[in-house]
Protein backbone atom coordinates (compact mmCIF):
# COMPACT_ATOMS: atom_id res chain seq x y z
CA UNK A 1 0.00 0.00 0.00
CA UNK A 2 1.54 3.51 -1.04
CA UNK A 3 1.51 6.16 1.52
CA UNK A 4 -0.95 9.27 1.02
CA UNK A 5 0.73 11.14 -1.08
CA UNK A 6 0.64 14.71 -2.83
CA UNK A 7 -0.77 13.90 -6.42
CA UNK A 8 0.63 16.62 -9.05
CA UNK A 9 -2.75 16.98 -10.30
CA UNK A 10 -4.21 17.51 -7.25
CA UNK A 11 -2.39 19.44 -4.90
CA UNK A 12 -4.68 20.46 -2.62
CA UNK A 13 -5.95 17.56 -1.77
CA UNK A 14 -3.96 14.06 -0.28
CA UNK A 15 -4.99 10.68 -1.74
CA UNK A 16 -4.50 7.00 -0.98
CA UNK A 17 -4.58 4.09 -3.66
CA UNK A 18 -3.65 0.60 -3.20
CA UNK A 19 -1.72 -1.25 -5.64
CA UNK A 20 -0.08 -4.27 -6.19
CA UNK A 21 2.56 -2.50 -8.84
CA UNK A 22 4.67 0.18 -7.63
CA UNK A 23 5.75 0.70 -11.45
CA UNK A 24 1.77 2.38 -11.74
CA UNK A 25 2.25 6.37 -12.27
CA UNK A 26 -0.22 7.85 -9.55
CA UNK A 27 -1.91 9.11 -12.78
CA UNK A 28 -2.90 6.03 -14.20
CA UNK A 29 -3.96 4.36 -11.10
CA UNK A 30 -6.03 7.69 -10.32
CA UNK A 31 -7.54 7.11 -13.77
CA UNK A 32 -8.31 3.60 -12.56
CA UNK A 33 -10.03 4.29 -9.99
CA UNK A 34 -11.78 6.83 -11.05
CA UNK A 35 -13.15 3.70 -13.80
CA UNK A 36 -14.17 1.64 -11.15
CA UNK A 37 -16.02 4.78 -9.44
CA UNK A 38 -18.11 4.93 -12.66
CA UNK A 39 -19.10 1.25 -12.29
CA UNK A 40 -20.09 1.54 -9.33
CA UNK A 41 -22.49 4.39 -9.98
CA UNK A 42 -23.93 2.47 -12.82
CA UNK A 43 -24.39 -0.33 -10.98
CA UNK A 44 -25.96 1.71 -7.76
CA UNK A 45 -28.23 4.10 -10.77
CA UNK A 46 -29.16 0.37 -12.01
CA UNK A 47 -30.15 -1.14 -9.00
CA UNK A 48 -31.73 1.48 -6.97
CA UNK A 49 -32.75 3.97 -9.71
CA UNK A 50 -33.69 2.09 -12.73
CA UNK A 51 -35.04 -0.56 -10.63
CA UNK A 52 -32.96 -3.91 -11.60
CA UNK A 53 -32.46 -4.32 -8.22
CA UNK A 54 -35.75 -5.95 -7.76
CA UNK A 55 -36.00 -8.01 -11.58
CA UNK A 56 -33.95 -11.09 -10.00
CA UNK A 57 -33.01 -14.07 -12.49
CA UNK A 58 -30.88 -17.22 -11.59
CA UNK A 59 -28.97 -17.12 -15.17
CA UNK A 60 -25.99 -14.15 -15.32
CA UNK A 61 -26.46 -13.79 -18.65
CA UNK A 62 -30.15 -12.65 -18.39
CA UNK A 63 -28.55 -10.15 -15.64
CA UNK A 64 -26.40 -9.00 -17.42
CA UNK A 65 -28.77 -7.97 -20.42
CA UNK A 66 -30.91 -6.42 -17.41
CA UNK A 67 -27.76 -4.31 -16.46
CA UNK A 68 -26.94 -3.15 -19.78
CA UNK A 69 -30.41 -2.29 -21.04
CA UNK A 70 -30.82 -0.40 -17.91
CA UNK A 71 -27.09 1.61 -18.82
CA UNK A 72 -28.49 1.97 -22.19
CA UNK A 73 -31.98 3.47 -21.52
CA UNK A 74 -30.42 5.72 -18.60
CA UNK A 75 -27.64 7.28 -21.84
CA UNK A 76 -30.27 7.57 -23.81
CA UNK A 77 -32.43 9.48 -21.44
CA UNK A 78 -29.38 11.71 -20.26
CA UNK A 79 -28.62 12.32 -24.30
CA UNK A 80 -32.18 13.04 -24.70
CA UNK A 81 -32.28 15.24 -22.08
CA UNK A 82 -28.93 16.99 -23.66
CA UNK A 83 -30.74 17.67 -26.66
CA UNK A 84 -33.71 18.84 -25.46
CA UNK A 85 -33.08 21.10 -22.48
CA UNK A 86 -30.50 24.28 -22.12
CA UNK A 87 -29.05 23.29 -19.09
CA UNK A 88 -29.31 19.49 -20.03
CA UNK A 89 -29.70 17.20 -17.48
CA UNK A 90 -28.24 17.22 -13.24
CA UNK A 91 -31.26 15.15 -11.78
CA UNK A 92 -30.96 11.15 -11.05
CA UNK A 93 -33.83 9.28 -12.77
CA UNK A 94 -36.15 8.56 -10.08
CA UNK A 95 -36.28 12.63 -9.85
CA UNK A 96 -37.13 12.31 -13.15
CA UNK A 97 -39.95 9.57 -12.89
CA UNK A 98 -41.05 11.60 -10.15
CA UNK A 99 -41.39 15.02 -11.69
CA UNK A 100 -42.21 13.99 -15.35
CA UNK A 101 -43.70 10.88 -15.34
CA UNK A 102 -45.48 10.72 -12.13
CA UNK A 103 -47.92 14.02 -13.11
CA UNK A 104 -51.09 15.06 -12.54
CA UNK A 105 -51.92 14.82 -16.18
CA UNK A 106 -54.56 12.99 -18.34
CA UNK A 107 -53.96 11.38 -21.93
CA UNK A 108 -56.55 12.16 -24.29
CA UNK A 109 -56.74 10.42 -27.82
CA UNK A 110 -58.72 13.09 -29.64
CA UNK A 111 -59.04 13.30 -33.50
CA UNK A 112 -56.42 10.86 -34.17
CA UNK A 113 -53.60 12.58 -31.77
CA UNK A 114 -52.97 12.13 -28.81
CA UNK A 115 -52.67 15.15 -26.38
CA UNK A 116 -51.14 14.33 -22.63
CA UNK A 117 -53.35 17.31 -20.71
CA UNK A 118 -51.16 18.76 -17.63
CA UNK A 119 -52.86 20.10 -14.55
CA UNK A 120 -52.60 23.48 -14.36
CA UNK A 121 -50.84 23.55 -10.67
CA UNK A 122 -48.13 21.24 -12.13
CA UNK A 123 -45.17 22.52 -10.00
CA UNK A 124 -42.61 20.92 -13.04
CA UNK A 125 -44.98 22.37 -16.21
CA UNK A 126 -42.57 24.79 -17.70
CA UNK A 127 -40.24 22.34 -17.57
CA UNK A 128 -42.40 19.55 -19.22
CA UNK A 129 -43.16 21.95 -21.85
CA UNK A 130 -39.49 22.47 -22.67
CA UNK A 131 -38.45 19.21 -23.04
CA UNK A 132 -41.24 18.62 -25.25
CA UNK A 133 -40.60 21.55 -27.17
CA UNK A 134 -37.02 19.99 -27.49
CA UNK A 135 -38.13 16.89 -28.94
CA UNK A 136 -40.57 17.84 -31.17
CA UNK A 137 -37.79 20.39 -32.50
CA UNK A 138 -35.53 17.59 -33.17
CA UNK A 139 -34.41 16.66 -36.77
CA UNK A 140 -31.81 14.04 -37.27
CA UNK A 141 -32.00 14.24 -41.65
Amino acid sequence: MREPTKAPFSPSRSNSYVTNDPDISLWNIHKLYGKRATSENWIQWCKGQMASGSIRTQDFWANSAIFQSCIFAYNLMVWMMWLTTAEGLNEEPQTIRNWLIHSAAVLLHISRQWIFRLSRDYAFKERWLEIEGGISSLDFT
